[in-house]
């Protein structure tokens, strides 16, 4: 799996997230929104994602 760092308003696991990936056969996670700026509030904000999935 290809990780491609961003700038976002949280700390991001990157590791912990591609091992998740690779168990559920997820080739392609996306963030956007609010995580991706400044007024991200965690306590309040949710985090738009969309993902790809392979073959099992």
């Amino acid at each position: 799996m290809t990780i491609i760092p961003t700038t976002t308003a949280v700390d991001i696991p990157y590791q912990q997230i591609a091992a998740f990936c690779e168990k559920h056969h997820i080739v392609r996670l996306w963030l956007f929104g609010s995580v991706l700026g400044d007024d991200f509030h965690p306590d309040s904000d949710c985090v738009a994602r969309s993902i790809k999935r392979g073959l099992p």
